[in-house]
């Protein structure tokens, strides 16, 4: 039997009973979703992997940066180095070119006339040849790439033969 005053202190009880479960029941189910947070592993690997899979990507892409950036300046190089070549064999050609035309006319200047034919016909051919070569320099000018890999092939060969010779 209950008297009307003992009500009040029980309902209190209760009050602060049911909130302290309430807070309970709150701070088990953090602990719950926690544990199961932990207890996650494929999420937590799947997390992990895309986070490897974006520095592997970053990687990869400054790689590849750095590749074009060396592949461009290895053509601009190559482009100057064939260029360079193109000039010297234009400037030997055409020093040939000259000697050659130079030592005809002084041949032909020593003979006599059959000579003089001969030589006249040399000249005419140095001429030729001269002008060959002009064709030649100016393909190399338009398309330096392929005399810059025979150049190179050459300087190549040329070592080699040195090389073999001193052993």
């Amino acid at each position: 039997m209950t008297r009307a005053g003992d009500a009040g202190p029980a309902a209190s009880d209760r009050d602060e009973l049911a909130a302290e479960i309430k807070r309970e029941r709150e701070e088990l189910g953090e602990t719950i979703a926690a544990l199961a947070n932990k207890a996650d592993v494929k999420g937590r690997l799947s997390d992990s992997a895309a986070k490897a899979k974006e520095k592997v990507s970053e990687g990869t892409s400054k790689a590849k940066d750095a590749v074009t950036d060396t592949a461009t300046k290895a053509k601009d190089a190559v482009k100057e180095s064939a260029s360079t070549v193109a000039d010297k064999a234009s400037d030997v050609a055409h020093k040939a070119a000259d000697k050659t035309t130079e030592v005809a006319h002084k041949a032909a200047d020593k003979t006599t006339e059959v000579s003089k034919d001969v030589a006249t016909e040399v000249a005419v051919a140095a001429e030729g040849l001269a002008e060959l070569a002009g064709r030649g320099v100016e393909k190399v000018r338009r398309n330096p790439i392929p005399a810059a890999i025979g150049a190179a092939i050459a300087a190549i060969l040329a070592i080699l033969a040195i090389r073999r010779k001193r052993r």
